[in-house]
């Protein structure tokens, strides 16, 4: 089920003030692969949103293939990265091609689609990928964890022609963490309201952990890409296929 929760101005804002954590956690990443003996073939970015991620691998020499439910999100990764193909679509129904490596950063797989009562489908995404991938082929992502304390806080970014207002709050009986944004854009002269909720599923390291090992894949875990030091209580994954 496919269901865009960035829309135009959310999309757009989240492009030109939130894009440091793509761009600070593409040299780790390249890194890994680089690491796993990966230097080019196909890499399918999950939840690509405006395309930064996709643009650093095209840099490096990979073809790219880029996927997410927001067609906004999709508008802009073809303008950031127009060597690359990029898709309509969710994350959890999307065909996977063979390719060398598949990258959802982050917390792409902690999103939850609005009023369904089920967490994100991992375990049999899990297995797709390791299906798709080439013999030491690599799966590289990030989480929110469900550990420490609990999110609960008011925050604001603001640029030349955008603002945003969010309000962070979690609950610990449902594992879920809520987003609540209200974004002004200023749009012919004046400044255009719009919200959104977006609703995460908080998994626990070990969770994910043994699911990436019942699909096969050998697994590390830790809190940085490279230098990039991962926000609070955020994860990072990066599971390898064997290569016999």
């Amino acid at each position: 089920m496919t269901v865009a929760i960035y829309h135009e101005d959310l999309a757009y804002i989240h492009h030109v003030g939130f894009r440091a954590f793509a761009l600070d956690a593409a040299p780790g990443v390249l890194g890994a692969l680089s690491g796993a003996g990966i230097r080019d073939g196909l890499v399918v970015d999950l939840g690509c949103g405006s395309g930064l991620w996709l643009r650093e691998l095209l840099k490096a020499g990979y073809d790219g293939l880029g996927v997410d439910s927001s067609p906004d999100f999709v508008a802009l990764a073809r303008e950031t990265a127009p060597d690359a193909e990029v898709v309509v679509s969710s994350v959890y129904d999307v065909a996977l091609p063979p390719c060398a490596a598949v990258t959802a950063i982050s917390e792409v797989l902690c999103y939850r689609v609005p009023d369904d009562p089920d967490p994100p489908p991992v375990a049999g995404l899990f297995r797709r990928v390791h299906d798709a991938l080439r013999p030491g082929g690599l799966f590289a992502f990030d989480i929110i964890e469900r550990a420490g304390e609990p999110m609960a806080y008011r925050t604001w970014r603001a640029g030349d022609d955008w603002a945003v207002l969010i309000e962070v709050t979690e609950d610990r009986t449902r594992h879920t963490l809520a987003r609540d944004h209200i974004a002004f854009r200023r749009i012919d002269g004046g400044y255009r309201r719009s919200q959104a909720r977006h609703l995460q599923h908080l998994f626990t390291r070990e969770q994910i952990d043994a699911e990436l090992r019942a699909a096969g894949f050998m697994v590390e875990t830790g809190r940085r890409y490279g230098a990039f030091e991962l926000p609070p209580r955020r994860v990072a994954f990066i599971a390898r296929k064997s290569s016999a």
